[in-house]
């Protein structure tokens, strides 16, 4: 059975997630502060982590480097945040250790496929043997204004790396084109100029990838 230890320090999050994921079969062990959950992390390591990235005294980043500076294994780690620059948090993360993240308020369905997912890919070698990595992914909608073409394209699964994103849209557009990535947060939307690099067909339309302008 899959250990998850869960970091969050409301009280309402913690019962909803424990209770949904132990009816998921999973083990929950339940933290709510940053000091709480490396406490737990230096006693026994879990399968998966769920970290709240706006934690009281000790933050999820900072528990992410205090993973990374004492070396302690977390397995797949899951930050999310429902703060209004959860984005940027969440690039941050991802830098910093973390494997994906999610914002609050998230699907509690779509949340256990990601762990499902991820604990899938650290465990199931890849064809050509070597451990696949999970996927990171942002379950946002973002908004592409296309600019001179007028138009504007929205998708619904984004994927992030340190410099761009992969969005999945309808409609084909054409690799050069020069763009702005809108991303809605709670109380305001964050904006990154960028091009688009590549362009795919997907199942449900075409893979998009956007490489983020540097300032």
């Amino acid at each position: 059975m899959p250990r998850i230890l869960v970091v969050d320090d409301e009280a309402s999050i913690r019962e909803l997630l424990s209770r949904f994921l132990t009816e998921q079969g999973y083990e929950i062990v339940l933290a709510s502060s940053g000091i709480e959950a490396m406490a737990s992390l230096q006693d026994r390591e879990p399968d998966a982590l769920v970290l709240d990235l706006a934690l009281p005294k000790m933050s999820g980043l900072g528990v992410l480097r205090l993973i990374e500076e004492e070396k302690l294994e977390a397995g797949f780690v899951l930050v999310m945040s429902g703060q209004a620059h959860a984005a940027s948090w969440g690039l941050d993360a991802l830098d910093s250790g973390a494997d994906q993240f999610i914002p609050k308020p998230f699907d509690l369905h779509v949340l256990e496929g990601i762990i499902a997912a991820g604990l899938k890919a650290r465990t199931e070698p890849r064809r050509d043997g070597q451990r696949a990595d999970p996927r990171v992914q942002m379950l946002l909608p973002v908004e592409i204004d296309l600019g001179t073409y007028g138009a504007t394209l929205v998708g619904q699964t984004v994927d992030l790396s340190r410099g761009g994103i992969r969005v999945i849209v309808e409609q084909k557009v054409r690799v050069g084109t020069n763009c702005v990535v809108r991303i809605p947060q709670a109380a305001h939307t964050e904006a990154q100029d960028g091009t688009i690099i590549r362009v795919e067909p997907h199942d449900e339309g075409f893979s998009v990838a956007i490489e983020f302008k540097m300032p």
